[in-house]
């Protein structure tokens, strides 16, 4: 016999298996965060993701890193069966889609700033990219892609993970960075750009959302050299370029840092979906006259 009283205790524990089964659920949805660094391309590269699924992210995160590894196998200038060291011994080498695709983008980044950007040593008006091949019309001449090589690695990093279906992340190429969706409570990711002059703080906090950012200086040691006189750039400390993708700001922010002040200021306000920070080598700060609308 049912009685009020079982009745209500019945519909009682149902209320409460029904409450625990939605408890469980919303632990489920609940936003976790898998976060690696490991080294690729001679430098420290860190990939923060965050969902629902945490054995998922670790994959995709894997995935990344696997991504990132097999482009520095194509184009690293320490291996002598890379590609780009074929091309930079021989003097012409068939190349993967990827590497064609980088040398591309080089090119145009040399012609955008005068030569301020170049991947070469010899001039980039001597170097001819094919269909499946590059060649250089001058002896002697060689190919570096270290001022263009970890931004293109985080585009295809970010690539990788939005084909595992990741929404929301962060890759760090240790100076290029580039977002994918929000963090876990719906706001922008946030960065903080270093002033070169100080050992802590920042010179601003940005808020990064499906963007990204590429600082380049001197500040630590001198890697920077301009291509045009083979001396080192004094005007900046640092140049800071946000745009679409770190391919591109990771190419501009060299090239900013080689124009100097004036000319780098210029071509950042010329060049479409770009915004910059410059810090002079005696500290004062200039900023693209868009670059407010990134600031925290």
């Amino acid at each position: 016999m049912i009685t009020r009283r079982t009745l209500l205790k019945g519909m009682g524990t149902a209320f409460i298996s029904l409450s625990a089964a939605r408890l469980g659920l919303e632990l489920e949805r609940r936003p976790t965060v898998f976060e690696e660094a490991r080294r690729a391309m001679g430098g420290p590269f860190r990939i923060t993701t965050v969902g629902s699924d945490r054995p998922h992210l670790k994959s995709a995160v894997k995935a990344g890193f696997e991504e990132v590894w097999r482009l520095e196998e194509l184009m690293t200038i320490y291996k002598s069966e890379s590609e780009i060291s074929r091309l930079n011994i021989w003097g012409e080498a068939q190349l993967s889609s990827e590497s064609m695709d980088i040398l591309k983008k080089s090119i145009v980044f040399s012609q955008a700033t005068n030569g301020a950007f170049d991947v070469t040593l010899g001039a980039f008006e001597n170097l001819v990219v094919g269909s499946d091949f590059a060649r250089f019309n001058k002896q002697g001449m060689s190919v570096d892609l270290g001022g263009i090589g970890i931004g293109y690695a985080v585009d295809r990093i970010v690539e990788a993970l939005k084909k595992m279906g990741v929404k929301s992340a962060l890759v760090d190429g240790g100076g290029e960075v580039k977002s994918i969706g929000s963090k876990t409570d719906g706001t922008a990711w946030r960065v903080g750009i270093r002033n070169p002059f100080q050992k802590t703080g920042f010179s601003r906090v940005i808020a990064l959302e499906g963007a990204s950012i590429s600082t380049s200086g001197n500040y630590v040691t001198s890697h920077i050299i301009d291509p045009r006189t083979g001396r080192v750039p004094e005007g900046l400390a640092s140049a800071t370029i946000i745009g679409k993708d770190a391919t591109t700001a990771d190419a501009m922010s060299t090239a900013v840092f080689v124009l100097g002040p004036e000319a780098g200021l210029d071509v950042i306000e010329k060049t479409p979906g770009l915004e910059g920070l410059l810090v002079t080598s005696t500290g004062k700060i200039i900023e693209s006259s868009g670059f407010n609308q990134y600031t925290v």
